[in-house]
């Protein structure tokens, strides 16, 4: 592999250093307080997001309104032919249908960047939409140029979250861990949780073998792809904790080499609550919603849900932290907020102050209802700076991971292309000092 490839790879993704954030990034922000860690499961009634309010008792909702509003830019690859065409549909004026064609067709990436001092502890979130064709005679020449996925690259000092709604994703890295994890007919997705911690490497290669809508006629040919990844801050505390893998939903371990030193991973369960309110579907990937919680462990006090709306359905939480992050990414439909319309592609940040209102309400009026991605969590009181694939808190911090990096403390990169046998051996051969516990 070269760092040619690795480089391409991670501006695709998003995780070069201009998709993170500004140069404010680098800047304390503003302060707030910290949770230990703990899991979901023991979470404390506050941190639950009710899905009702007690109307009886008098209590008059206060709404969150919105603060800003956001269209993210989305780039041609994976095919490049489609996204360019999905940019000429952009350019003629026909945002709608290529909005429509995108979700069939595929072939755009969209990285987020995201306001730090807004989304706090939310760091990035890229939004993947691919497909990959048997026969595409561009294909080749495209892998000359992008592999299909991200070689070996680093990270410490925060964590991944991989959430995959059509076909799949194989993962190996630098600790000896071989994940194969994807979406089972779109109504079973899988979540990959990935605590860098001190620091790894690992390799995402998309799994053509899945998101095959058929397997007879043309629909066989081609693999259909579409995964969000969201970057999420860890506190000091837990920046250079022993690195960690969760697993939500459909997947499978095929290798663990140090298993005695880093645990089995076991499969947990994606909660899903339907009987809140007539219309609302809710997938909890972290938290709480409802009577229902992700049995997922956090660092600090965060909530990731998947919202699906029907149309004139409304979603609604009460009682949110007044001084929590809240935003959410539309993915499909339009959704109002008051009297702000949220629309397809866009992402919404709402207000965070002492006087925000402690109720979220979503309201679904379009006819094809909606489909959004809802981020919630306590803002961590502490410095960041971040540069690449890198989340620390000062300058310093981010120099010493790269230079742990070049030497070898992470582990060492490998080829993408080598066969599970050849990986494994390097990484037997070439154990990172992240390992010592």
């Amino acid at each position: 592999m070269t760092a040619r490839r690795m480089l391409l790879a991670c501006v695709v993704a998003g995780i070069a250093s201009n998709s993170v954030g500004s140069k404010a990034l680098f800047k304390t922000r503003r302060q707030f307080p910290v949770l230990s860690k703990f899991s979901h499961s023991e979470m404390p009634s506050r941190s639950r997001v009710p899905s009702t309010f007690d109307g009886a008792s008098g209590f008059r909702p206060n709404i969150r309104r919105v603060d800003k509003v956001q269209t993210p830019p989305r780039l041609p690859v994976w095919p490049v032919t489609n996204g360019l065409g999905l940019l000429l549909l952009d350019a003629l004026g026909q945002k709608g249908l290529a909005r429509k064609l995108e979700d069939r067709i595929g072939g755009r990436v969209s990285p987020m960047i995201l306001d730090y001092s807004d989304t706090n502890p939310f760091v990035l979130l890229v939004h993947h939409r691919h497909s990959f064709t048997k026969f595409d005679p561009i294909r080749p020449l495209s892998n000359l140029v992008i592999p299909e996925g991200f070689p070996a690259h680093p990270h410490r000092g925060f964590e991944t979250i991989t959430y995959v709604l059509k076909g799949g994703f194989v993962h190996r890295d630098s600790i000896g861990v071989k994940m194969r994890y994807w979406a089972e007919s779109g109504s079973k997705p899988a979540v990959q949780w990935l605590t860098a911690g001190r620091g790894i490497l690992h390799e995402e290669m998309w799994d053509s073998e899945k998101g095959k809508e058929s397997t007879k006629g043309l629909a066989s040919l081609t693999s259909q792809q579409e995964l969000f990844q969201i970057w999420l801050n860890l506190p000091r505390s837990h920046k250079l904790s022993k690195p960690k893998i969760q697993l939500l939903g459909s997947g499978c371990i095929d290798r663990n080499l140090n298993q005695d030193t880093y645990g089995e991973v076991q499969p947990i369960d994606i909660p899903v609550v339907t009987d809140e309110s007539p219309g609302v579907t809710v997938r909890v990937l972290a938290g709480g919603f409802g009577e229902r919680t992700c049995k997922v462990e956090t660092a600090t006090d965060v909530t990731l849900l998947h919202i699906m709306l029907d149309h004139n359905s409304t979603f609604q939480t009460v009682d949110i932290p007044q001084q929590h992050t809240v935003f959410f990414y539309v993915r499909k439909g339009a959704v109002k907020v008051g009297e702000d319309t949220i629309d397809t592609h866009q992402l919404c940040t709402l207000e965070r102050s002492s006087v925000a209102g402690r109720v979220v309400r979503l309201e679904a009026f379009d006819p094809e209802g909606a489909d959004i991605l809802f981020f919630s969590g306590e803002p961590i009181n502490e410095p960041i700076a971040t540069k690449g694939s890198m989340v620390m808190n000062t300058d310093y911090e981010i120099l010493k991971a790269y230079q742990d990096y070049e030497y070898g403390e992470f582990g060492y990169p490998w080829d993408e292309k080598l066969h599970d046998d050849e990986w494994a051996q390097h990484v037997r051969n070439r154990q990172p000092k992240s390992m010592d516990v």
